[in-house]
C-alpha cells in the first residue's frame, strides 16, 4: 500500500526545526510521498504571514514536501481545534495514511491517553468550560481549567504547551476518522532544539515566532547583515540563501511594519464608520466587545496599541488578532459558521509541487473515490455556486487583503492569476 505522510503547517518561516520534523517523520513512516496542508496568508494566531503562501509553499517543496495544499482560510485562521480538524480532514481527502505533528511531551503515550480522555469527555468538558468562561477567562484558559478539574492535573499540564494542544487536537480528529473506518496513523515527533519562542543558535534551531520578532526589530543594514549570518545557521540553505539575504531582511522588516500600519488604517476606517450592531455581527465578535472596538480604535495610535488594548483575561492576543482579521475581511458570524460546514468536504488547492509530487497528483486526480477536487486553476475550476465557491472566494479575499497590505498589484498577485510552483 502506498504510504502518504500528511503534515499541517504554516512554515512562517521555514526553518531547521521544520526540516527535522519532515525528515524524522519520513524516517519513522518510510512514506512514499509527503503532503502538507499549509495556512494561507494569515496564520492560526491571526497574524499577517511573514511571506506570502506561494513563497512559503515553494520553500517547503524545496525541503522535502511533495505537494503543498492550501488550508482554507476559515480553518487556517481559527482556534486550535478548528485548525487541527480542518488540517486533518484536508489531508485525509488528499490521501494521507499517516499524520505527523510536533509535540513537547516526552512520552507520546501521555498524549494519546490525554486525547482519548478529552474525546471521551468532550461534552462534559465543553459544558464545564462554558461555565468557567463566564468568570471572565479566555476559552483556552477555561478549557484548561475544565480539564484540570474533570480529568486531572497530568492532562491539564500537557495543555500548557502550544504544540501539545495542537497534538492532542490532531489525535482527537484522527480518532474520529478511525471510528469511521478510515485507516489513519498518528506520528508524533518530539520538537528538537527550541520551542515556538525559543532561540538556540548554537544547535541551529529557533522558533518561528522568535525569528519573526528578530526580523521585525531590524532597523539598520548592519543589524540585517548580522541577522542574516545567524539565520544561515537556523534555516536550510535553500531558504536562507534565497529569501533572507541582509538586503532582503532589511526590506522585509520595513514591509512588516508598513503592512501593520496599512492594516491599522483599514481597521480604523471600518470601525469608525461601522455601527456597534454591525461590528457585533462579525464572526467571533460579540458579548459587548463591539463597544470596546469602537472606543479603543479612537484612542489607539497603531496596530499594536489597538491589539494590546483589546487583550484581556477573556480574549487572548491570538483571539484578538483573528477577530481584527475577520473585521478587515467583513466576515459575518453566520457566514463563518456556515463555511465551517465545508470541513467535511474541502477542496485541494495546490500551491506547490515537487517532481514526485506531480506523479502523486496525477494518481489523486484519477481517484474517483476521493471526496475533494484537486484545484490547480481557479478560473477553470471555480464552482458555479455553493459552499465550496464561497470558501474559495474567502481565500481569494484574504490573499487580496494580504497583497494590498504589502503594496502589491492586486491583479498580478491574485489567486486567479498565480499558479502552483513546480520544482524541476
Amino acid at each position: 500500500m502506498t504510504k502518504v505522510l500528511g503534515i499541517t503547517a504554516e512554515y512562517n518561516p521555514f526553518h531547521n526545526g521544520h526540516r527535522y520534523h519532515i525528515e524524522a517523520a519520513l524516517e519513522q513512516t518510510k512514506a512514499d510521498y509527503t503532503i502538507a496542508a499549509m495556512s494561507g496568508d494569515f496564520t492560526q494566531r491571526g497574524e499577517i504571514a511573514l511571506m506570502d503562501k506561494w513563497t512559503r509553499a515553494k520553500y517547503a517543496v524545496c525541503n522535502g514536501i511533495d505537494v503543498v495544499f492550501e488550508l482554507p482560510f476559515i480553518f487556517a485562521c481559527n482556534r486550535a481545534r478548528i485548525f487541527a480538524a480542518g488540517g486533518v480532514d484536508l489531508l485525509v481527502h488528499a490521501g494521507a495514511t499517516h499524520i505527523a505533528f510536533g509535540c513537547e511531551a516526552g512520552n507520546p503515550q501521555d498524549l494519546w491517553d490525554t486525547a482519548k480522555a478529552l474525546h471521551r469527555e468532550a461534552a462534559q468538558l465543553e459544558q464545564l468550560a462554558g461555565e468557567i468562561k463566564k468568570e471572565g477567562r479566555s476559552y483556552a484558559k477555561a478549557y484548561e481549567a475544565a480539564v484540570r478539574e474533570h480529568v486531572g492535573d497530568g492532562p491539564a499540564d500537557l495543555l500548557l504547551h502550544p504544540n501539545n494542544i495542537l497534538a492532542v487536537e490532531y489525535m482527537k480528529r484522527i480518532m474520529e476518522w478511525n471510528q469511521k473506518g478510515v485507516s489513519l496513523e498518528a506520528v508524533p515527533i518530539l520538537r528538537r532544539g527550541s520551542g515556538y519562542k525559543g532561540w538556540n543558535e548554537s544547535e541551529g534551531y529557533a522558533g518561528a515566532g522568535r525569528i519573526r520578532e528578530r526580523i521585525r526589530a531590524v532597523q539598520t543594514s548592519e543589524e540585517a547583515e548580522e541577522l542574516c549570518r545567524i539565520l544561515r545557521k537556523l534555516m536550510p540553505q535553500t531558504v536562507a540563501s534565497n529569501g533572507f539575504s541582509g538586503e532582503a531582511i532589511e526590506s522585509l522588516s520595513g514591509e512588516i511594519r508598513l503592512a501593520e500600519q496599512r492594516f491599522f488604517e483599514i481597521l480604523r476606517g471600518i470601525l469608525i464608520r461601522s455601527g456597534a450592531e454591525e461590528i457585533a455581527g462579525i464572526y467571533c465578535v460579540g458579548e459587548g466587545l463591539e463597544h470596546k472596538f469602537k472606543s479603543e480604535i479612537a484612542k489607539a495610535e497603531n496596530l499594536q496599541d489597538l491589539i494590546s488594548s483589546l487583550v484581556s483575561k477573556r480574549y487572548t492576543r491570538a483571539a484578538v488578532n483573528r477577530m481584527l482579521t475577520y473585521v478587515a475581511l467583513g466576515l459575518k458570524g453566520r457566514d463563518g459558521d456556515r463555511l465551517l460546514g465545508g470541513m467535511a468536504r474541502s477542496y485541494l488547492r495546490v500551491l506547490a509541487v515537487s517532481g514526485p509530487g506531480r506523479k502523486y497528483l496525477h494518481f489523486l486526480k484519477k481517484d474517483e473515490t476521493k471526496a475533494a477536487e484537486v484545484v490547480t486553476n481557479i478560473n477553470r475550476q471555480m464552482p458555479e455556486a455553493g459552499l465550496l465557491r464561497d470558501m474559495i472566494e474567502l481565500d481569494g479575499k484574504a490573499a487580496d487583503l494580504y497583497n494590498a497590505l504589502h503594496g502589491k498589484r492586486l491583479y498580478d498577485y491574485s489567486d486567479r492569476v498565480r499558479t502552483p510552483y513546480i520544482d524541476s
